[in-house]
């Protein structure tokens, strides 16, 4: 074999080499982003199941049933949960402003509104956070069905700040 034809060869060994190598990653960095993404799916699927199956205050977060409680039902609706600062307390009606919005909160009776101990409407202070979750009425205010008093962000960017 001459020099010319030893050089085509590698070369030629070269190219193949780096096509390889190149398909080869460019395979590997596919697969992963589909595991990645079968991964996040699982999870929050896994974390809407057990928030939707929650049935006792803090559950929701994951405080009281437990990873994968209540899974196969249905996905939570954010607009039922608020999180923000007391702006105001009169009465049985709250205003939070949120990130988004500043919202009527009505407490009721059934509201059940708490801290390290139970708490009342009278706890609630202006400059306060709370956290919030309830039913949407119709004219947009949330009829409350719980209150966290002093919770940080506990929803992601559902209505929070």
């Amino acid at each position: 074999m001459n020099l010319k034809t030893i050089a085509i060869f590698a070369l030629v060994l070269i190219v193949v080499a780096a096509g390889v190598g190149y398909g080869a990653y460019t395979y590997g960095a596919k697969a992963g982003e589909q595991r990645a993404a079968a991964a996040r799916t699982t999870f929050f699927q896994e974390r809407a199941g057990a928030m939707a199956g929650a049935t006792t205050p803090g559950a929701a977060a994951g405080l009281g049933q437990g990873a994968g409680a209540g899974r196969g039902a249905a996905a939570i609706n954010p607009d039922n949960f608020a999180n923000g600062q007391v702006k105001s307390v009169s009465g049985n009606v709250i205003e939070l402003s949120t990130a988004r919005e500043v919202l009527k909160i009505k407490v009721s009776d059934k509201t059940q509104i708490q801290k390290t101990v139970s708490g009342a409407v009278s706890d609630l202070q202006v400059g306060e956070r709370i956290t919030v979750q309830g039913v949407r009425a119709v004219d947009g205010s949330l009829d409350a069905q719980s209150i966290q008093i002093g919770v940080a962000r506990m929803f992601g960017g559902a209505g929070g700040q």
